[in-house]
C-alpha cells in the first residue's frame, strides 16, 4: 500500500484505481488493509467519479459492513447530487447492509 500512496509519478486517478485493485485483490481477506484503502478512497475520489464510488460500495470482495460504512461516510461528506445518484443505484442492491444505507439516505433527503 505504501508503494501506491508514495508513488509521485502517478496521478490521482491511477492511485485510486490501484487502491481499489489492492482492496479487492491482494488484500482480500485482510480487513485492516482493505479498510485503509477505503479510507484513502473516501477522501481521494473526485465528486464526479460516481462510477468508482459505486464500484467500491458494491464489490463483494470487500466485506459488506465495511462497504456500508464507506457508503455512509461518502453520503455524509459528498455533494447531494452524488449522494442521490449513488443511492438510487444501490437501493435495490442484494445486500441489505449496503442497500439500507442508500434507502435511508434517500428517505432523509425527502424529509428535507
Amino acid at each position: 500500500m505504501f508503494d501506491i500512496l508514495l508513488d509521485e509519478k502517478q496521478d490521482m486517478n491511477q492511485r485510486n484505481a490501484r487502491l481499489l485493485e489492492l482492496a479487492t485483490g491482494a488484500a482480500k481477506g485482510v480487513p485492516s488493509v482493505q479498510e485503509e484503502c477505503l479510507m484513502h478512497l473516501l477522501f481521494g475520489l473526485a465528486d464526479d467519479d460516481g462510477a468508482r464510488f459505486l464500484a467500491v460500495a458494491t464489490n463483494s470482495a470487500i466485506p459488506a459492513p465495511m462497504r456500508a460504512e464507506f457508503l455512509r461516510e461518502a453520503l455524509a461528506m459528498r455533494p447531494t447530487e452524488l449522494g442521490e445518484w449513488l443511492s438510487q443505484q444501490i437501493t435495490n442492491h442484494y445486500e441489505p447492509e449496503v442497500s439500507s444505507v442508500a434507502r435511508l439516505y434517500l428517505l432523509d433527503r425527502k424529509g428535507d
